[in-house]
């Protein structure tokens, strides 16, 4: 990999377990040293701005790696979650006092290495005192709170102390959860009732919000803070069961908005999205002339081509509108664009979400994929339409062509070159072709893809 970059480096890991298990795990726990992370719980973003934040994924890498090394290896290296777990504690703790200016539990301001993605720029104080609200950031971290109390209940099968712990942190995440609803003092919505999405708000000093309705991965990022607990694992810990129905009957909105339900068959389901909003947010995301590409899930809706947003700041007109390729301004150096291409590691992390709704909602609950289709499917059947697409950027046509590829003929035309495979930071939202750096980590989660979902094997290559 070209250079260090610490939330890459978690998606490359995951790949990395499948024949490396041992590898992937000193990774993990190689950012988690003394040497890397700060006193103060900050682990460095990337080699050339270390004070960067990019969204906290490293507790759901960690879990994912000691997961697959226990099934390949039939034994569980307790340990090393141990260790990287008590050093995530930190991190949590940094990310909360960070971005969490007001206590308030609602994100404001941050890089999130997602560039160029908003109006505004995200990694700089506002003019006139604002605060950009984040559906994202939020999003991120009950998705963080979640994975550590999934961490806490797996290390609690073996000492049950850590059962403690696991209820902290989904009373952090039902906090996150109810507050990207409104559920605070401020009575702030992230969620737009009216378009069925979330939306980063603008708060200016006079107490005035603006919704930025901007259709984008910031705005499903909610949907990736799911999880599900076998009703076996869970009836271990009875006394953590009746803590968590105390918090949930402690916080206004939390019963109602669902964030912790029974489920069906063997699962119960945790989430910051109900069904009921799930249902509504994947009619965008399951529309071609929204969010679904043929290969995969744009970073943002071409709905913006012919809407774009506009934001009158400062005395200047900002613009954001749909750019499915490479980006049209030089802005953060103008090889990174998240407005409009398809990113192979959200993409990953939403299949991911949509089979812990499917464990827990079963296969009664059915939307229609593609959007306008007729065609009603549960959400596994959803996952593999989606892993189908994503898997088509590398597979070969009848003459040698990938995706990828875009209009270069030397890929399949020269024998020294046709077997070779770049994995590319970003994907035109149109035509797949690979873009931006070449070899970038989180592409090669595809491997990871191919391994859960299947691939369907190549055709026939021309002579």
């Amino acid at each position: 990999y070209p250079w260090y970059a610490t939330w890459e480096l978690a998606f490359q890991c995951l790949s990395l377990a499948r024949v490396d298990p041992d590898c992937a795990k000193r990774q993990l726990a190689l950012v988690t040293r003394e040497w890397h992370l700060h006193p103060n719980g900050q682990l460095p973003a990337h080699e050339w701005r270390f004070s960067d934040a990019g969204p906290p994924v490293q507790a759901w890498a960690a879990r994912r790696v000691f997961d697959l090394d226990a099934q390949l290896r039939g034994a569980a290296d307790v340990p090393f979650l141990q260790r990287v777990f008590h050093k995530l504690r930190l991190n949590f703790v940094w990310w909360t006092k960070r971005t969490d200016r007001d206590g308030r539990n609602v994100f404001q301001g941050g890089f999130l290495g997602l560039d160029r993605m908003q109006l505004l720029d995200r990694n700089a104080p506002l003019a006139r005192g604002g605060l950009l609200e984040q559906a994202d950031g939020t999003a991120w971290m009950a998705f963080y709170a979640l994975e550590m109390m999934m961490i806490a209940l797996r290390l609690a099968e073996a000492e049950r102390a850590y059962a403690d712990t696991a209820v902290q942190f989904y009373e952090r995440f039902l906090r996150l959860a109810t507050v990207l609803h409104g559920f605070n003092e401020t009575g702030l919505s992230l969620w737009d009732e009216d378009d069925g999405f979330y939306y980063d708000a603008l708060r200016l000093p006079d107490g005035s919000v603006q919704q930025l309705k901007a259709r984008s991965c910031a705005g499903w990022a909610p949907l990736l803070a799911v999880a599900t607990v076998n009703r076996a694992c869970w009836a271990q810990f009875p006394e953590c069961q009746r803590r968590i129905d105390e918090c949930n009957a402690s916080l206004p909105g939390a019963t109602a908005l669902g964030v912790h339900q029974e489920g069906t068959g063997a699962n119960r389901l945790f989430a910051a999205v109900s069904p009921a909003r799930l249902r509504r947010m994947l009619r965008y995301l399951l529309d071609e002339n929204e969010c679904l590409s043929p290969y995969g899930l744009r970073s943002l809706s071409r709905h913006h081509a012919a809407h774009p947003l506009t934001l009158v700041w400062e005395g200047r007109v900002l613009g954001l509108g749909y750019e499915p390729g490479d980006a049209r301004t030089n802005a953060d150096g103008g090889n990174s664009n998240w407005r409009g291409p398809v990113w192979l590691p959200l993409n990953f992390l939403l299949l991911e979400a949509l089979d812990r709704y499917y464990d827990g909602l079963g296969p009664d609950f059915r939307v229609e994929c593609p959007a306008g289709s007729g065609q009603m499917r549960d959400l596994r059947a959803v996952n593999r339409v989606l892993a189908q697409r994503l898997m088509r950027l590398f597979l070969p046509d009848a003459e040698g062509h990938c995706p990828w590829h875009g209009a270069e003929a030397i890929w399949r035309q020269d024998p020294a070159w046709r077997d070779l495979v770049l994995f590319h930071e970003y994907f035109h939202g149109d035509t797949g072709q690979g873009l931006g750096a070449s070899h970038h980590a989180g592409t090669g989660l595809v491997a990871e893809i191919m391994a859960r979902y299947g691939a369907a094997p190549p055709r026939a290559r021309a002579a």
